[in-house]
């Protein structure tokens, strides 16, 4: 099901982004209340502590420098004609993570996030490969079945308790 959401939510950021062509805002009619040429496409990228990133498009009929004093807690990434945008790192995991996150391995071993119960399809990031032969078998049975992230203390945690067993490569 959340696959659908972010099936949608692609479609709307790619909508935005069609929006975004300067040519296409000075076709729209203003007297329609549509976008005009004065109206700024206005897309705001959040990265979060997981990997994931999520885009947020706002019109804002507020000039350049008014969407920059508005967006001053971000930092500006580009500006093309009426669309500006903006990035900002967030110290938590994703509301995707959140909501329906588990750590898990892939088949070569490797500690990855899962958007649901682990599987080759839902792979969200990876972090580094685990020598599944130095755990026991009841976390490797956990890392098979996915131990659910609910909170970022959750994420780091699990992060911090798997290190030991990552392999590292010799050069």
């Amino acid at each position: 099901m959340l696959g659908i959401y972010r099936i949608f939510f692609v479609g709307i950021i790619l909508t935005g982004i069609f929006m975004a062509n300067s040519s296409f805002l000075k076709q729209v009619d203003a007297e329609d209340g549509a976008i005009n040429q004065d109206t700024m496409v206005v897309v705001l990228e959040r990265h979060y502590l997981d990997g994931d990133k999520s885009e947020e498009i706002i019109i804002e009929n507020l000039s350049a420098s008014e969407i920059q004093e508005k967006y001053a807690d971000w930092v500006l990434v580009h500006v093309d004609g009426n669309r500006i945008v903006f990035k900002k790192y967030v110290d938590d995991i994703s509301p995707l993570l959140k909501s329906n996150g588990f750590f898990g391995v892939t088949d070569d071993g490797t500690l990855s996030i899962f958007n649901g119960k682990p599987d080759v399809n839902n792979v969200i990031h990876s972090f580094f490969q685990i020598d599944m032969g130095k755990l026991e078998t009841k976390t490797q049975k956990e890392l098979v079945k996915g131990i659910p992230v609910r909170t970022k203390e959750d994420f780091l945690h699990v992060l911090e308790a798997f290190k030991p067993y990552s392999v590292t490569v010799e050069e």
